[in-house]
């Protein structure tokens, strides 16, 4: 989120808007795309398929903004998004230039951009920037739903144009800083800010001009904190989300067991939560030898005491299924070699080589090696056998066995086969340096 200091001029949000409210999944983000302003075209919208995203944008009385989405050289604007837009703001007529991250094919099921491009930045950030330029505008924004450390060589690459404030995203890094390029004026500075994921901080920035130059900067991000506050309701979003809220309330407020201790996603090499994932997708199949999910796919942690089916849905907010493919220990090696997967029923060894995982060994659970001469049923979600994350599961089976159930529904068996004893989560590392 940026926002002005002063009299709330201009708001702008770049973040994944939605993703981990419980309803979402059940509604396909409407009731958000009903109530929110300005955005930047980013990868999670694509969650529900194009024709849900169409529908969704055409109820937005701002665009979605994308200058790096194509459909090929030469080829029209895509229908549910503008490269750029231009505001008057306080005298002074502001360009935004969107960019949507390279990687959305990888973060999204691939399915639901095919026909798409998902173009360099710089080259779409100067066309952009041209003729916004040619049309009046006098200072540049990007906002992008891109790490800063990629938005980094935009920025230096584009001193020739008046772009005073790139706003980043996607990675979860929270971030600040300030281009300098020239010591003895704040003309050509660029403010670069990240202000983190789950909407636990905004950024605040502010820029001044005199005579069309920037003679002063302001930059801060400001956490979303302090006792909970009962704002006026704004009767149009207030019926809104009470309308979605009780479409669902029965089923999301279902007790569906007790989690004895917090389960957090963690790290690569220790997540309790997605251990506890794996494992209860393998209990559920027992066929399944090895269980793979992504690290990415789990949204925020689940509390100690009763989990309910909302907490679930949060924890878990993507529409996946599962599907079941057949691997050998090289293929599994292939496969989690320099990616961010959990996993369940095996363990494996690794060492850094220029900062990426190599991985030295697999072993089941109990520790012995993997056969490497014979092929292991693995249960992981059809993202990410789609290639999802970059995952080659399709490559490696192209025949999986397609289960019909979603990755959620082995973890609420998995709580409600013990509403006695209750959950402890796993802690058992599963990633190992060697």
């Amino acid at each position: 989120m940026f926002e002005s200091f002063y009299n709330q001029s201009f708001k702008i949000r770049g973040g994944e808007f939605g993703l981990s409210a419980f309803f979402c999944g059940f509604f396909q983000r409407l009731d958000f795309f009903e109530s929110f302003n300005k955005f930047l075209r980013i990868n999670h919208e694509f969650d529900f398929k194009m024709g849900a995203l169409r529908r969704n944008a055409a109820m937005l009385r701002a665009p979605l903004l994308a200058a790096n989405v194509t459909t090929g050289p030469e080829s029209p604007p895509i229908d549910f998004c503008k490269p750029s837009v231009r505001y008057r703001v306080k005298g002074i007529e502001v360009g935004v230039i969107g960019l949507a991250t390279i990687d959305t094919p990888r973060t999204t099921f691939p399915s639901h951009v095919e026909g798409l491009r998902f173009e360099a930045y710089l080259p779409a950030v100067r066309a952009q920037a041209r003729a916004l330029v040619a049309d009046g505008a006098e200072v540049l924004i990007v906002l992008a739903h891109v790490p800063l450390a990629d938005l980094r060589p935009v920025a230096e690459a584009t001193a020739d144009l008046p772009i005073r404030l790139f706003i980043g995203g996607h990675d979860h890094q929270r971030q600040l800083e300030v281009i300098e390029r020239d010591p003895a004026t704040e003309a050509d500075d660029v403010v670069m800010i990240n202000p983190g994921p789950y909407a636990q901080h905004y950024g605040a920035v502010a820029l001044t001009f005199a005579g069309g130059e920037l003679i002063a900067h302001a930059a801060r991000i400001v956490p979303v904190v302090g006792p909970p506050v009962d704002p006026p309701r704004e009767p149009t979003v207030a019926a809104i989300v009470d309308r979605a809220s009780e479409a669902v309330r029965p089923l999301l407020e279902q007790v569906v067991g007790r989690l004895d201790t917090r389960a957090e996603p963690g790290t690569l090499d220790f997540s309790p939560l997605g251990h506890l994932v794996a494992d209860a997708w393998l209990e559920r199949f027992s066929h399944a030898e090895v269980a793979i999910t992504n690290l990415g796919g789990l949204r925020q942690p689940l509390e100690a005491g009763s989990v309910r089916m909302r907490d679930i849905m949060g924890t878990l907010p993507f529409s996946n299924d599962l599907v079941l493919v057949r691997l050998t220990p090289a293929q599994l090696r292939e496969s989690l070699q320099g990616s961010t997967m959990l996993v369940g029923g095996i363990r494996y060894y690794y060492h850094l080589e220029a900062g990426r995982r190599v991985i030295t060994r697999l072993q089941t659970s109990q520790g012995q090696p993997l056969e490497e001469n014979r092929r292991y049923t693995v249960i992981t979600t059809d993202f990410l056998y789609a290639g999802g994350d970059g995952m080659p599961f399709r490559r490696m089976d192209p025949e999986p066995t397609r289960l019909g159930v979603s990755w959620r529904e082995p973890l609420v068996e998995y709580f409600r086969r013990r509403p006695d004893r209750g959950v402890v989560p796993p802690s058992d590392p599963r990633a190992l340096p060697d």
